[in-house]
């Protein structure tokens, strides 16, 4: 993609959009807003901090009142403990103050579950009351796994009308933030708490819409001076042309085949390659994809030009068995590097794309070989799971932007959306972020 993050047309664009989600926050005429964080002993108090700040930096872009916005705070770790109650404040100023002076309750344990099903009560003695407000939503944010099933309750607020946010922490599990927001847009997750300020404006941007829809902004006019912009509905990306599908691309998956990996996991790293493969074209002069496996031994499973056919492509990557062995991921690399080359089936002139899936630590050098395939102009992303050494993916990927972590193989199904975005490119595509 063409980056003009750096141009002035876009930074006017972007303060422009940040003053349009204020306006419309402070706009918002009834709503009632919860946020449910976790209270555990493993956050340190720099990190309980920036949670405030960022509760405080959502507040403040709405009139809090009896018959504006309503805000209450729910801390949890085993048992939910009220901070404050959806009445309790009435302005700005005081939810601020009581923000502010919050503490953590740090416990043990980490029972989501439990604290859905809380909040969930709250919200149906509102629903009971004189006050039902037509929006609600629900701020969940986590850096642990829970001890007990969310889905359920999760279902049930949603059901109940909750816009439901999860924000998810360093050791929080994808496939559970998933299960919470049951909206992959409205999932978000950060390795440390120092970047939920990167988040808030894109919670705030699908709040403070009319129907909880963010923003997108088309680029109309292909010249790069002079940009008109016309407003639409949906997305949060500024983008030209078509990014719906690839239209032209090479893609490659190498993917891990040890041992480590359960039959059953192997199946799902294969399910995960066929939706992203069923989300384009495939063709000779469209996108074409290859498959290469990775063990002790480096196997091709099939090249870039073999096939044109989606049916006959997805047959084949079905048909994949595992090797099992090792984890030799620098020797895996250094095999691919040539596949991408024209006499390969590979199209240079084109852009090309190397996703990497491992579940472990590779046993060989890995940044080497991995420089010399993004050094051929090919974009890699680094997909671990579970044990995966996430220095060794940065070394693989060349940047953490373009590393993806989940817990276990189910949770791949939650970054479908994230690596097709990344690489749906057909002109120009700028994230919309507070960076």
């Amino acid at each position: 993609c063409l980056n003009l993050f750096t141009s002035p047309q876009t930074l006017t664009l972007l303060r422009s959009l940040q003053t349009q989600v204020g306006k419309r926050c402070m706009e918002t005429d009834e709503a009632d807003l919860f946020f449910l964080i976790h209270g555990s002993d493993s956050i340190k108090p720099e990190d309980f901090t920036d949670m405030k700040q960022f509760m405080l930096d959502i507040i403040h872009k709405f009139k809090i009142g009896v018959d504006r916005v309503r805000v209450s705070v729910v801390q949890y770790g085993y048992a939910p403990q009220t901070v404050f109650s959806i009445t309790q404040y009435t302005t700005n100023k005081d939810v601020e103050a009581a923000i502010k002076r919050m503490t953590l309750i740090r416990e043990l344990q980490t029972v989501t579950g439990k604290a859905l099903e809380f909040i969930k009560d709250r919200f149906k003695e509102i629903d009971q009351s004189d006050k039902n407000r037509a929006q609600r939503f629900l701020i969940t944010i986590t850096d642990q796994k829970s001890e007990d099933d969310v889905s359920i309750p999760a279902s049930e607020l949603r059901q109940r009308g909750v816009v439901v946010y999860s924000i998810g922490v360093e050791k929080a599990d994808h496939s559970e933030m998933f299960q919470i927001a049951g909206d992959l847009d409205r999932m978000f997750y950060t390795d440390n708490y120092d970047a939920l300020t990167a988040i808030k404006n894109k919670v705030l941007r699908d709040m403070c819409s009319k129907e909880g829809m963010r923003y997108r902004f088309l680029l109309s006019n292909k010249t790069l001076v002079g940009f008109t912009f016309n407003n639409l509905q949906g997305g949060d990306v500024i983008d030209w042309g078509s990014c719906s599908k690839l239209e032209v691309a090479d893609i490659i998956f190498l993917i891990d085949g040890s041992r480590s990996i359960y039959f059953k996991d192997f199946i799902t790293m294969k399910v995960f390659m066929e939706t992203l493969i069923n989300k384009t074209q495939v063709g000779e002069n469209r996108v074409q994809f290859g498959v290469i496996q990775f063990s002790t031994q480096t196997q091709l499973e099939f090249q870039l030009n073999q096939y044109y056919d989606k049916d006959k492509l997805m047959q084949a990557v079905g048909d994949i068995q595992q090797l099992e062995g090792l984890t030799s991921t620098g020797k895996a690399l250094n095999f691919t590097a040539k596949y991408f080359d024209e006499a390969q089936g590979g199209r240079p002139h084109e852009r090309q794309y190397l996703i990497v899936i491992t579940d472990g630590e590779a046993q060989d050098e890995v940044y080497t070989p991995a420089k010399a395939i993004r050094d051929k102009g090919i974009t890699v992303f680094a997909i671990g799971v579970y044990n995966a050494n996430n220095s060794q993916l940065v070394d693989i990927a060349g940047s953490q932007d373009q590393v993806y972590h989940v817990e276990n193989f189910d949770a791949l199904g939650s970054l479908e959306k994230l690596i097709s975005f990344e690489s749906c490119c057909t002109g120009i595509l700028l994230k919309l972020s507070s960076k």
